[in-house]
């Protein structure tokens, strides 16, 4: 495994940053998730929604084979992949009765030129898009993936020394790969990666000292706004006529625009959009509104905030992963063959099962890899 870690030695140096430009293979999602909370991180990752995983080779946690569970952990990874393969094959055949190929081309003017090949070629990915969508729900966290990625060199550094003490033993084998080749491109600027303790300390989540001894809640997919803020509205009015004045203050603007009627507050917002193309919707809206902080909490799917989570420019958090707050089902799962149904909820128990035996070995961390990405999870961002 550790050998198909390799760096296309390769960085750029923009302004007064190096930065390194890396291919890590065969890493499970719980790298990912680690990668992913590097505010300075830009990485690609294999899609779980359009591409078919390979599940022949999940990575197995030494830390599991040593206290002697290792077949109970394969058996329950092995038991997640069945339902993966059965959900793919009956998603197939839900989705094609569903969409059969001649009304699909009748919706898709674009497809009328092209040769039967491409058509047909081109209504299979968005069958394989939909059905996906679906199976992922069963993909455990021990998964492997592939992430190509760019990492500036001082981040590159923290990183280093902050994992180098991280619980899981992937984590840790992998940071010595990434400090290998990541000095080759660049060892003048990796210096200072000895082992951050205090970072063991935080990973660690404090020892445990922290936990409240709540019991875990059985949540439902929903989204809630932790601290509203009363003056968005004129917070965000006032800056954009700020910028749109020179030479004026924040204060001076905001008693103006606290004295505005409504509906002129909206005209600014409407104006501001006056321009705005249907094919706009990569253009920036305006720098006013990062400005303006909201923290939501959102119940959702471990799958869908794996997609929540690489947007870097939000600030966000989320705890370690479990199946102790339930999991989520797609409501297509009402048309499915109940049998496929049911084999998959029998996955998701066993896994619950032998998630809940690691943590109590003293393994919590290693026992994210049997949870899979229906898992109920929150992000807080």
């Amino acid at each position: 495994f550790f050998k198909t870690w390799y760096g296309k030695y390769s960085h750029k140096s923009i302004g007064n940053t190096v930065w390194l430009q890396l291919v890590a293979e065969g890493v499970t999602q719980l790298f990912a998730k680690e990668l992913a909370y590097d505010q300075l991180t830009f990485f690609i990752e294999q899609s779980t929604r359009f591409v078919e995983f390979d599940t022949k080779n999940c990575f197995m946690d030494p830390d599991i084979e040593r206290i002697g569970l290792g077949d109970t952990f394969e058996a329950a990874i092995n038991g997640l992949i069945e339902p993966y393969h059965s959900l793919n094959k009956e998603g197939r055949r839900f989705f094609q009765n569903e969409i059969p190929f001649e009304r699909w081309l009748g919706l898709r003017p674009q497809m009328q030129g092209r040769n039967t090949k491409e058509q047909i070629a081109a209504y299979e990915r968005e069958i394989n898009g939909k059905v996906f969508d679906v199976s992922r729900y069963a993909l455990p966290q021990a998964i492997r993936t592939n992430i190509a990625f760019a990492l500036d060199a001082r981040s590159t550094e923290f990183d280093i020394s902050a994992w180098k003490t991280h619980p899981l033993t992937e984590i840790r084998e992998t940071t010595a790969l990434l400090e290998k080749h990541g000095g080759i491109v660049a060892p003048s600027l990796l210096k200072y990666t000895e082992p951050n303790h205090h970072y063991e300390d935080c990973l660690d989540e404090f020892g445990g000292e922290l936990s409240l001894g709540l019991p875990p809640v059985q949540k439902v997919k929903s989204t809630r706004v932790i601290n509203p803020q009363a003056i968005g509205l004129d917070l965000v009015v006032s800056l954009l006529h700020q910028r749109c004045n020179p030479g004026s203050s924040y204060n001076q603007v905001f008693q103006v625009v606290k004295e505005m009627p409504f509906d002129r507050k909206i005209r600014t917002l409407k104006r501001l959009v006056a321009q705005r193309g249907e094919r706009d919707e990569w253009v920036e809206m305006e720098e006013v509104f990062d400005l303006p902080k909201l923290i939501v909490e959102i119940d959702t799917d471990l799958g869908a905030t794996r997609d929540i989570r690489r947007h870097q420019k939000n600030d966000r958090m989320e705890s370690r992963a479990t199946l102790a707050n339930g999991h989520e089902e797609p409501p297509v799962f009402a048309a499915y063959d109940q049998r496929v149904v049911k084999q998959f909820r029998n996955a998701v128990e066993i896994a619950h099962e032998v998630e809940t035996i690691l943590t109590s070995k003293g393994l919590p961390f290693q026992s994210q890899y049997v949870v899979p990405m229906a898992a109920k999870h929150t992000i807080t961002m």
